[in-house]
C-alpha cells in the first residue's frame, strides 16, 4: 500500500546512498538521515537523525542504476530500530554486492 497523500502521512526521511564501492556515500541532499555506514559488501546501516518506532512507519528502499543495470539486484531491509535501519543489497543469487540505492520512510499514525 501506498500513502495516498492524506494529512495522516509524512516524510520522514529519506536519502541516497551513492557509492557503488567499500565506502557509503550519503548525498547531501539527504533528509534527516545522520549517517550511512556500509558494514560489509551490500550490507549498509542507516542512521536516521530522529528517531521513529517502526511501527509508525513505511520504509521504501529503491535501486538506483548500476553498471550491472536494473532488475540484476534486489534490495531489502534486513532489521529496522528506532534510529537504524540495515538494508542489504544481493544479486538474482543471493551474494551481496554494492549498489547505489535511494530510500524514503514515510510516517503514518501522526498525532
Amino acid at each position: 500500500m501506498l500513502p495516498n497523500l492524506s494529512p495522516s502521512w509524512s516524510i520522514h526521511a529519506a536519502g541516497f546512498q551513492s557509492s557503488a564501492g567499500a565506502v557509503a556515500v550519503l548525498s547531501p541532499s539527504s533528509a534527516n538521515i545522520a549517517s550511512i555506514v556500509r558494514t560489509g559488501p551490500g550490507v549498509y546501516d542507516i542512521t536516521l537523525d530522529a528517531p521513529i518506532a517502526p511501527a509508525s512507519g513505511i520504509f521504501f528502499p529503491v535501486l538506483g542504476v548500476t553498471g550491472a543495470g536494473l532488475g540484476t539486484l534486489f534490495i531489502g531491509v534486513t532489521a529496522i530500530t528506532d534510529t537504524i535501519i540495515t538494508v542489504t543489497v544481493v544479486t538474482v543469487v543471493g551474494a551481496p554486492t554494492d549498489a547505489f540505492f535511494k530510500f524514503i520512510y514515510f510516517r503514518f499514525r501522526v498525532p
